[in-house]
């Protein structure tokens, strides 16, 4: 491609790639567990999972797990006190 200057310059010009956006730190907290929704789209879901970093997946998964394991102790300690 340097051999005809013309057709470099221009592919100089207009291959200047644009920068990437900045992303968006992913805030997961009780309130966006508490909103899913069982008939949500999955394909969606999926798309968007497929748009966060590896880094941005772990955190969610994390956040997931610790709701997961907040609800089921206090299920546990509502089963434990009803049967008093």
């Amino acid at each position: 491609m340097k051999n005809n200057k013309e057709l470099y310059e221009y592919y100089l010009k207009y291959s200047k790639k644009t920068p990437k956006p900045l992303r968006v730190k992913i805030k997961v907290g009780d309130l966006d567990f508490k909103n899913i929704k069982l008939d949500r789209d999955i394909e969606r879901v999926k798309r968007r999972y497929l748009q966060l970093t590896k880094n941005e997946l772990v955190e969610l998964l994390v956040n997931a797990e610790q709701y997961i394991a907040e609800q089921n102790q206090t299920w546990i300690k509502s089963q434990f006190e009803s049967f008093k």
